[in-house]
C-alpha cells in the first residue's frame, strides 16, 4: 500500500463527513458517497491484508466518485497494480 491511497481514503471521508453534514446536499448522494468511502477503505484493507490486486481494484471504484481528489487513490491503485505487474515480470525471468 502506499501512501497515496491513505491519503485518498482520509480526505474522502473527510469530504463525506464534511459535506454530509452541512445539509446542502441531497441525502443520496452523501449515502453514495459514504458507500464509496467503504468501498476504498475496504479495498485498502485487502491491500493491508495482501490481497494487493483485488484491493486496489476496490479502491479505484470507490475513488471514481470523488473527482478531482479520487484522482489520487486511482493513481494509488494503479501504482499497485503496476508494481504487481513489475514482481510478475521479474519473477518470470
Amino acid at each position: 500500500m502506499n501512501g497515496l491511497i491513505i491519503a485518498s481514503v482520509i480526505i474522502n471521508g473527510l469530504l463525506v463527513l464534511l459535506l454530509g453534514t452541512t445539509g446542502e446536499y441531497p441525502a443520496g448522494l452523501s449515502i453514495a458517497m459514504g458507500v464509496s468511502v467503504l468501498v476504498s477503505l475496504g479495498g485498502a484493507l485487502l491491500i493491508a491484508a495482501g490481497a494487493r490486486r483485488p484491493g486496489a481494484i476496490l479502491v479505484m471504484i470507490g475513488c471514481a466518485l470523488f473527482v478531482p481528489i479520487g484522482l489520487i487513490g486511482v493513481i494509488g491503485g494503479r501504482r499497485v497494480l503496476d508494481e504487481l505487474k513489475q514482481e510478475a515480470f521479474d519473477a518470470g525471468r
